[in-house]
């Protein structure tokens, strides 16, 4: 399959492709847990009776709330543009739902303590999908911004690539903390996905005959079906928890979920071994 082919005039779009997994929200999170007080006991006196206790504030799991805050941003061609107003931020397949504002910001309220996921759609874009734990670590993982990347661009390069436009799978995107490091490898478990590494290159080619991370870091999968799918990482990365998604049932492994026609990304933080 043709990658990129000069003789078109493809670099600018390969280049803006690129930037689409690396500029990535995660939402900052504030916990609260009220409790309410006992009533006061009645008067004393003949048969006087206690004070009705009052009843505890009830707010998500555990009396928790995990905040999610996200950016939204127009994709400029090969990074982030301008903040995006109106893009629809879910708790997946539920009425759980806000939009940015005109800073492109969102704050949604999730349960805390589970394994979440959620989306951001807009119309004529490709939406996004991420996964995680609302545990003591959510707020750690900072909020950068989604870039909304305009439908044209995805179906160019699907169809530059022999990849069925409208998509039939989902797209993953993949990278270690720190994040340039050479020669990590990402495998899907007991699935096919047609996987990608990006170049080292100016352009920060996406390139499907790579079988390891350039310096850029980042890699990930094409036209995997619709699940949660485990991603082992391997090669350079080694000692890896869990960053962004979900816990794997295996050392080194995230479990992403995957819908189609969605972006999803998945990180770990990890020991980088020095390539000989």
């Amino acid at each position: 399959h043709v990658i990129y082919d000069p003789s078109v005039g493809r670099e600018v779009l390969m280049r803006w492709l690129s930037s689409l997994f690396f500029a990535l929200a995660l939402g900052l999170m504030g916990c609260s847990e009220t409790s309410g007080t006992g009533g006061s006991g009645g008067d004393g006196g003949v048969g006087g009776t206690g004070g009705t206790a009052g009843s505890g504030a009830s707010g998500g799991i555990g009396g928790m709330d995990a905040m999610l805050v996200v950016r939204t941003y127009e994709a400029d061609g090969w990074g982030l543009g301008p903040p995006l107003a109106g893009v629809e931020v879910c708790e997946t397949d539920t009425s759980n739902c806000t939009t940015s504002d005109d800073a492109g910001l969102a704050y949604l309220q999730l349960p805390a303590n589970r394994e979440i996921s959620y989306t951001m759609t807009m119309d004529g874009h490709m939406p996004w999908m991420a996964g995680d734990v609302t545990d003591e670590t959510f707020q750690d993982e900072g909020w950068p911004g989604y870039p909304m990347y305009p439908n044209e661009y995805i179906q160019e390069f699907a169809e530059m690539n022999g990849i069925a436009y409208p998509l039939t799978g989902g797209l993953t995107s993949h990278h270690m903390n720190p994040v340039s490091t050479a020669g990590v490898t990402y495998e899907v478990i007991n699935e096919t996905g047609r996987a990608y590494y990006l170049d080292d290159d100016p352009a920060r080619t996406m390139r499907f005959d790579l079988t390891a991370t350039t310096s850029d870091g980042f890699g990930g999968f094409w036209e995997l079906p619709a699940g949660a799918h485990q991603i082992e990482f391997g090669g350079t990365a080694t000692n890896c928890t869990v960053a962004l998604s979900w816990p794997g049932d295996a050392p080194n492994r995230v479990k992403v979920p995957v819908k189609v026609g969605h972006i999803t990304l998945a990180s770990m933080n990890c020991d980088a071994r020095q390539t000989q």
